[in-house]
């Protein structure tokens, strides 16, 4: 069995998007992504929405938003899943989170990382559970060791 991992991955930021959705920003690795299960840090949120995680002219602060047609680029490109846990699953707020789980949904892109999720693949054979962690309240906590050890 091949497992292909990739790390954060963003594709804009409201309006300023790339024309072609993921095309050309994977051209040169799109090759690795096929595999039997290939997964990525969706460091976005996937939606139409304001974001709100940043005020203003608040400085070295940075929010991430990308058209929800995203995670279907992403299926076709080879990816089986998603982390969703990391610091910018609440670019977009509580919405955009529901708007991104809503995007993988559509896509039938699976995705892990929301507090007490387990998503459950097969591959091979082979019964995988997909867990995503990361150090914040709003995602499943990679400090309450014990909760992720259950």
């Amino acid at each position: 069995m091949s497992i292909a991992w990739v790390g954060d991955m963003s594709f804009g930021t409201l309006n300023e998007w790339p024309p072609d959705g993921t095309g050309s920003l994977l051209d040169g690795v799109r090759p690795y992504l096929r595999s039997n299960l290939t997964i990525g840090n969706l460091e976005t949120a996937l939606g139409e929405l304001p974001m709100s995680k940043c005020t203003p002219r608040e400085k070295d602060c940075y929010q991430f938003e990308a058209p929800p047609a995203t995670a279907t680029d992403l299926r076709h490109d080879g990816f089986s899943a998603v982390n969703v846990a990391n610091n910018h699953t609440l670019d977009a707020g509580a919405a955009g989170e529901t708007d991104t789980d809503d995007a993988l949904r559509a896509a039938r892109l699976r995705w892990a990382g929301r507090p007490g999720q387990i998503t459950y693949l097969s591959r091979s054979g082979i019964k995988i559970a997909l867990l995503g962690f990361a150090p914040w309240s709003y995602d499943a906590d990679a400090l309450d060791i014990l909760a992720a050890a259950a």
